[in-house]
Parts: C-alpha cells; structure tokens; sequence
C-alpha cells in the first residue's frame, strides 16, 4: 500500500473506530488494518491525538506545524469573498470556519482541506467530496453554495445554520416521542431518496451527520459518499475495506464487500430509526452475518422494548435491518412511499425554508416590499370595496402558493391586449427561480383567469384573484397593469393576500419604450424577486439573470402553442413552440414544451426529435429553474425508458408547483410500473374539477385504470362515469364503463351499455367494435371463458361489416386484429398487423404484436427479428413483447423475468395488459412471480386463469 492510500485508509478507521464502544475499538482495528503495523500505527496516533467533541462539524485534533498560519493565508486569499470569523473545528483531512460573505451579507461555514494531507496525499477525495456535494439540491440536504481553491487549496462553502445535531440530542435523552421521531426520519429519507436519485449512497448516515434545527433535519457530511456508477466514480480504497461508521454500516458493507448499493443507506436508516426510538442502534445477532434464513422479528422486538412506536413504523425498520440486501426495502425513494402512505406527507407550505438562512421557517418576510411608489393598484373584497395597507405598516408575512395574474391593459388599445400574459408568465417562473414559495404554473393561473372571463361575461361580478385563488389552491396573488405615457409604456404591480383581502406591497413601477416593452416586464419581474427572496438565497444570483423575457413575437406564437397544447391539439402545438423559439432563441422554454408535445405524439419519430430537442437543451440547463430542470428530467427519463426515475421526477416537481398536472404524471409514471395502489392515491388526493386538472379528461381514464389494478370496480364504473357527463365527446369514457360491467360480471347492464354505443358514431378508434373487444377480453380474464369469447366474436363480426364499408381504416383493423389474436386466428391476426406496420412504421405496437401472432405460429426465430432493433424510446414495452414471446416458446421462466424487466422501465398501456395479454400471460401462470408483479401487491392478484377455466 502506497503512503497515500495507508493515510487515507488510517483516516477512514479512524473516524469509523470514534463511533465504536472502549471495549470494541482494539479488536475491530486489529481486523480492519489486517496485520498492517504502519497503518494500525497512524489509526492509534490519530485517536490519542483526538479530542472527542460531539457536533455537526469534523471533530478538532491538535494543529500540526504545516497547518498553521492557514487561516491567515485564507483569509488573504479570500478577502474580496470572504471574511473568516473563526475555526470551528479540524478532522483528520480537512478544517472548518466560521466566515461572512461579502457578496450577500451572511454567516456560512467555509470547509478547506489541510495544507499538509494535501501536500503529502493529495486532494481527490476531498475534491470527490465537493463533486457530490454540487450534485444535491434538497431542502434537507445542507448543500453547497460555493466552492473554488485558495492559496491553491480546495474549499468549498455551506450554509450556517443554527441548531445541534442528532446525537447531542440523543445524548441528553433516550428516546425521542414517536410523533417526533417520525418528522425527522421523514426528512432524512427525504433527503437520501434526493441523494439516491442522483446515484449518490452516503455510506455514513449516522446521528453525528444529521442537524437538527427548528423541528427539522438536515443531512450533512458526504466525506465517504460514493457514486453509484463505478466508472464514473473509480475507488479510492481498496477492495475488502470497510468505509463508514460499524455500528450503522449495513453487514455486506462492514465486510468490505463490493457493490455496496442504496441498500446500505436504507440499513443506516433503520439504525437510526431504532437508536431514535429505543436508544440505541440494534446490535446484530452472532448468526446474523452468515446471512441464516430465519430471521429475528426485529418489529416485535422493537414494539416490545418501546410500546407507543405504531405497528407500521415498527415493520417499516424491520424491514430496513433486514441482514440480506435482497430483502431490504430498496431505496430511500421506498422509504417516502412508505411514511407518506401513512399520513405524514410533509408540505412545502408548512415547512418551505431557504437553506441560506435559519429563520426562514415557511415564510418570507415581505420587508423588501416597503418601497412604494405612487399608491397600490388597490383590492376589490366580496363586497365590492376596496382595501388598502400601506407596505409599511404590513407586519405579516408572505405564504404560498403564488399565483399571477394576467396583467391588465389600461391603454385603451387591445393591440397591446397580449403583453399581459407576457408578463404573467415571465413572473411567474422568476417567482419559480426563487423557490422559496411553492408557485401555481403559468398555464394553471392564465386557465382559472379565461375561466373567471367567461364566468362574468354570462353575468355576475366576478372577483378574478379569488376565483383564480380558488381555482388553483393560492394563497397570495400578484396583479398588474400597464398603461401608455407618450411613447412609453408603464407597469406596476401589487401582491396581495387572497384571505385577508389585503395589499401586502408593491415595488415600483418601471417603464420602457412602447417597442420595447419586455425591459420593464424584465425590470419588474427581477424586483418582485428579489422582494420575495429578500436577497438571502445564493441560488437567486443567475435565476434573476438566467435570460430576458422573450420578445413579444416569440412571446405570441408561444401563447398560440399554449391554447393548443393544453387541448391537446399536440401535433399543431409543436409548430408553435418551434416558432416561438426560432423567433428567440434564448426562449428556452418554448423548447422544453416543444419535447413534451413531441413526446406526446407517442411516434417513434416524435420521440427521437424530444430526444434531439432535450439535447439541445441540455447545453442551456444552467439557465434553467428548479422547476423547468425536474421537467427536463422527466423528459429525459420517458424517453431513456426509465420510468422510476420519471417518478420521481414528476412527485419531485409536483413538490415545487402543487397545483400543477405534475401529479397526474406522476400517477401515470407509476400505472407505467403497474403500481396502481400507488396511482390511485395520488389522483384521489386531487381535485378534478378545479385547477389545472379542471377539464383535462385523462384525468379519469387513469383515475379508472388505477381502480381496475387495485380491484374496486364499483370505483372504475364510478370514474368512468363521471367522465362522461364532463367529457362527453370522449368515447373511451363508455370503453372504460364496459370494461368495468365485464370485469364485475354485471351481464344485464353491459349490454345496456353496449346497445347505447350503436347508436354513435362509427368511424371512431372507441367504437362499439372496440367497446365489444375489451368486453370479451375482460370477460375471459375474469373467468367468464364462454361469455368472452362470444363477445370476441360478435366484435369481429361488428369489424368485418365496418371495414366494408370503410375498406383500410386503421382503427378497426387494429381492434380487428387483437379480436382474431385474442381468438387464436393467429395466421388472419399475423396479416393485419403485419400490414399496419408495414403501413404506419411510426406505430411500432403494430410491430409487436405481428411478431407475436408469429411466434404463436411456430416462427419464433423470426419473431424475435421482427422485435430487433424497434422500441428505441419503449424499452419496457419491447421487453414485454419479448416475455410474451418467451412464454410461446415454452420458456416461461424467461417470459416473466423479462415481462418484470419490461415493467421496472414502464410499459405505456400497462393497465390493459392483464386482460388483452391474456393467451400469452396464461402460458406463464405457473411462475408465481406473474400475480405478484401484475398485482402490485395491494389488492387481489389480477386473474390468470387456469387451462381448465
């Protein structure tokens, strides 16, 4: 071992060996240095050396002689930057102090590497160390705000927050009340799930690396965190090292095995947990490391020793500290699951907090609101009468969400009529840039506006920041008008609290030339954020410069785009958004929304111009805000056939913009990994019928999928239903009712439903043809075998008269085509879909299912040709393609290891598979793998019948 790596290594035991008990310490060294006599040598100087101190910080050892003068030195170096207050404390490889900074005026903690470890063994891990750090943004997360070197030295800058940690808590008491104990466990699996999701595994979560501050818990200390991905993140200890703290290591990393993953976290997690609800880490069993199959009832061992801990929470830890990974719940993003499914999903308006400061706690101050010039656009209450609070005397405080309003247009020109949504929008995501406030997006706010104009254009005074408010879930509203002097023109604004009906404040007023008029737009929009932020967030330095507002013919083509995208009218919104940013390109936006309607098209050719977009795109992400970044990712996931991380991406920004349709991707995300305990609680915590999801008909198809999974057909019937007295043009609302009668054996009432269907239209994708395929198909998924297959029949019979008499129409030779597969024509089947994808290359499903109806004829070989090279942007429904296939050629084991695989990227229309993959899913019944994975593990398993069914 080379002197550099014995240092490191030393430091490595060294910290981890302060964690251990007196009588424990000799021993565990003795193992961990291998007989190495130079190495077991450094680890036992740096203990006597060590002055044991409890604290968020590295612990203080004595200054060696090349160390000292470094403060000196730093604060010469960073003089302009940074004041040096004070040395907090020193570890074996870095010091901590206390500093000013210049630029914003506050207290941070400032990190540097020794000048003598740096000068003897180099500084990549210190340098890895701020890599990691520079990956994670999290509320919980104590993050980085700067880094850069100094006298040639690395350091990098945190916050400076003013609390204890978790284990000089746990010093003075025990325990900790359950209820407590809950809120801060959730914090920190909110912040390793942000970790995780960054493929960043913090090897060393323990009580010394959490802060707790005001009720809250924050994660520090990524000294030995380590990237997931090997190649990008090469070792810097040997194979067979243990790295972290024994008594909160999980077991396969307290051997020093290989591939430690997220798992190991989730083992600390658990640790943590017990030690906050008993008092102490559960120390493992002499069996426990020869990983024996019977393992102890950690759960009833924890409720024993502490009563009031609830039965979930108990299983939950148990479930972390299983000895096996494999049986160990997988990820941090798991764990949020888990807590939020029982209650205590934590709100951003309670708990919205700057990492910058302290004080912030979910609210900010509106102290920088004060300068006001000329009086307040004024607030019109219920009654009619307005009421006013000068800034000055306002000693409340501002609370999300925000919404802004469409400016009004005072010039008596309606040729200007449009810069009021310009301006609403470029608020808006300035207001986004901060992300102190949750913020209701653009197209929510401008949705609920149009809705309050046509509510007082059928009569009735209607006030348009409480409608807007009560629409979209705000708080707080900014409003706004322009109006014209000479050549010029003037905006100003008020932001007002909804509930009080009353002027929390406005800045002044800005004006610019009348062909200009995105300068005072720009000028206002950077004011209103830097009201908002009170300057005390380093994040809001680029996000108030990120751009300028686009010009005003972008900023048109882009509001065509957006009329036509929320209808989804995807195909023409593209070309708008296309030309919006053609007309600007620093309109970054426009180009963002361009992917999305693109990938919305479901074509291959689609997908791979999102994809081009998205890298284009992805040169411009520095300029983007929290908001458009999580959007992007989400992007990027759907189309990298990575559907947990789409999840999560989606939930994430859901977070930031509540009121937004982010939770309805959500829901779809998880119905993609057939996770519909999962979809169905999110939708059912939404409101249909106000906000951005007022009026969007998808809404209910997925809110019906998620019913069908999870076994409540009197709900889908319900969903189904209620879709169609508010969207009664769209025909898959009566598909979805008569799948719901047949899964429910309702015989009487699905014909009912049936007979009303002829009567409409039939050239149709949702035509009765179709309704009378998903009938028989659920029908015989369900165990009515006879029924369903009469009811095949009576759809191909219902297809065959159709296609006569409108020859070649695609939607009925696809429903025609699943009928005859359904029906084991396979050769007839074969044809139709061979044609379509011969026909529509674009529509690669048609491709799929040719090659199934293939294999069922014996030409398997060929089949999976067929399969090769297609799916580009669909891997999961390739794979689910391939396990159908797999089952045909009498290998089911391989068909539900690839159908799982297929599943854990996301099947697009994985909620019709049970039942229209229902000859292919029966030749894989017999591995009970098949139940649980299409089952979700949350309801009855999806019915497979037997042969003899």
């Amino acid at each position: 071992m080379s002197d550099a790596a014995r240092w490191v290594r030393a430091l490595e035991i060294f910290q981890a060996a302060l964690d251990l008990p007196d009588d424990e310490r000799a021993a565990w060294i003795e193992r961990q240095t291998g007989g190495d006599e130079d190495l077991r040598r450094d680890v036992e100087a740096l203990l006597s050396a060590h002055g044991r101190e409890h604290g968020p910080l590295d612990r203080p050892l004595a200054v060696p002689p090349e160390d000292e003068g470094l403060q000196e030195a730093l604060c010469e170096a960073l003089e302009d930057r940074y004041r040096l207050e004070g040395e907090l404390g020193r570890g074996g490889m870095a010091v901590v102090f206390l500093a000013r900074e210049a630029k914003h005026d506050r207290t941070v903690v400032l990190k540097v590497i020794r000048p003598g470890i740096a000068a003897r063994y180099g500084v990549e891990r210190f340098e890895r160390e701020i890599r990691l750090a520079a990956r994670l943004s999290h509320p919980n997360i104590l993050g980085l705000l700067d880094s850069g070197r100094a006298g040639g030295l690395p350091y990098y800058v945190m916050p400076h927050l003013s609390g204890r940690t978790l284990r000089a808590r746990l010093s003075g008491e025990e325990r900790i009340p359950a209820r407590e104990a809950i809120s801060l466990l959730r914090d920190v699996a909110g912040a390793l799930a942000h970790a995780h999701a960054a493929d960043v595994v913090h090897r060393d979560l323990k009580p010394d690396n959490i802060l707790l501050v005001d009720g809250h818990a924050y994660l520090i200390d990524f000294g030995v965190a380590k990237l997931v991905d090997a190649e990008t993140d090469p070792p810097l200890t040997r194979s067979g090292d243990a790295v972290g703290t024994p008594r909160y290591m999980a077991p396969e990393q307290l051997a020093g095995l290989s591939g430690v993953d997220r798992r190991a976290d989730v083992y600390a997690w658990g640790q943590l947990a017990h030690e906050m609800l008993v008092g102490v880490p559960r120390e493992l069993a002499p069996g426990d490391l020869e990983g024996r199959d019977v393992a102890p009832d950690i759960a009833a061992e924890l409720q024993t020793a502490r009563p009031d801990v609830p039965a979930w929470l108990a299983a939950l830890v148990g479930r972390c500290l299983e000895v096996r990974p494999s049986r160990r719940i997988g990820s941090a993003g798991e764990l949020v699951e888990a807590l939020d499914r029982e209650g205590i999903p934590r709100s951003r308006l309670r708990r919205g907090r700057g990492l910058a400061g302290a004080g912030l706690a979910g609210a900010v101050a509106l102290a920088a609101l004060a300068l006001v010039v000329g009086p307040p656009l004024g607030w019109r209450t219920g009654d009619g009468s307005r009421q006013a609070v000068a800034p000055s005397a306002v000693d409340g405080v501002l609370e999300g969400p925000i919404a802004v309003l469409p400016f009004v247009n005072e010039t008596g020109d309606p040729a200007f009529d449009l810069l009021g949504r310009l301006a609403g929008d470029w608020i808006t995501e300035g207001l986004h840039a901060v992300g102190l406030l949750p913020v209701v997006p653009w197209p929510n706010s401008l949705a609920a506006a149009d809705q309050a104009a046509a509510a007082s254009a059928r009569g009735g005074p209607v006030d348009l920041a409480s409608f807007v408010a009560a629409e979209t879930g705000a708080t707080t509203v900014v409003a706004g008008s322009y109006f014209r002097v000479g050549d010029a023109l003037r905006f100003r604004a008020e932001v007002v609290d909804v509930r009080l009906g009353r002027v929390l404040g406005a800045p002044p007023a800005e004006t610019a030339p009348v062909t200009e008029p995105q300068i005072a737009i720009e000028a206002l929009r950077d004011r209103l954020m830097g009201s908002v932020a009170l300057a005390t967030d380093e994040r809001l330095a680029p996000a108030g410069s990120a751009r300028r507002p686009p010009t005003f013919e972008a900023y048109r083509a882009f509001d065509a785009g957006m009329e036509k995208y929320i209808s989804q009218r995807y195909a023409e919104a593209v070309e708008e958004f296309f030309r919006a940013f053609q007309l600007d390109t620093t309109f970054t936006e426009a180009l963002l929304l361009a992917a999305t309607n693109l990938y919305n098209r479901g074509t291959r050719t689609g997908m791979a111009r999102a994809d081009s977009v998205l890298e284009v795109l992805a040169t411009r992400r520095g300029g983007f805000t929290r908001f458009q970044e999580l959007r992007w990712t989400f992007l990027r996931a759907l189309l990298d056939s990575d559907a947990e991380a789409a999840l999560d991406a989606a939930r994430r920004t859901g977070e930031i913009a509540p009121t937004s349709r982010t939770a309805y991707n959500a829901a779809q995300s998880a119905l993609d990994l057939m996770r519909p305990a999962l979809a169905r609680r999110t939708l059912e915590r939404l409101d249909p019928d106000r906000g951005s999801l007022r009026g969007w008909p998808s809404y209910w198809t997925a809110l019906a999928h998620a019913r069908h999974l999870t076994g409540d057909h009197e709900g889908e019937l319900a969903a189904a239903r209620a879709m169609r007295s508010r969207h009664p043009e769209r025909r898959i609302a009566r598909v979805l009712e008569v799948r719901a009668l047949a899964a429910a054996g309702r015989r009487e009432e699905l014909e009912q439903a049936l007979e009303e269907q002829e009567t409409l239209s039939t050239a149709t994708y949702w035509s009765l043809g179709a309704a009378l395929v998903v009938a028989g198909e659920e029908l015989r998924a369900h165990g009515h075998a006879a029924e369903g297959v009469a009811m095949l029949e009576r759809g191909v019979a219902w297809l065959e008269a159709r296609l006569r008499e409108t020859p070649g129409l695609r939607e009925h030779r696809y429903w025609i085509g699943s009928a005859l597969y359904d029906l084991g024509k396979w050769s007839e089947a074969e044809s139709v879909f061979t044609s379509l994808a011969e026909e529509f290359p674009e529509r690669e499903s048609y491709t799929g299912l040719a090659a199934l109806a293939l294999a069922r004829m014996g030409r398997v070989d060929e089949a999976r040709r067929r399969l090769s090279g297609s799916f580009p942007y669909s891997l999961g429904e390739r794979g689910a393609f391939l396990g159908r296939i797999a089952g045909i050629a009498g290998d089911p084991e391989m068909g539900v290891t690839l159908l799982i695989e297929g599943l854990r990227r996301g099947i697009p229309g994985a909620p019709w598979l049970h039942a229209a993959g229902w000859p292919d899913l029966l030749l894989l019944a017999e591995d009970p793998r098949l139940a649980a994975v299409l089952g979700d593990g949350t309801a009855i398993p999806i019915p497979v019948p037997s042969p003899g069914s």
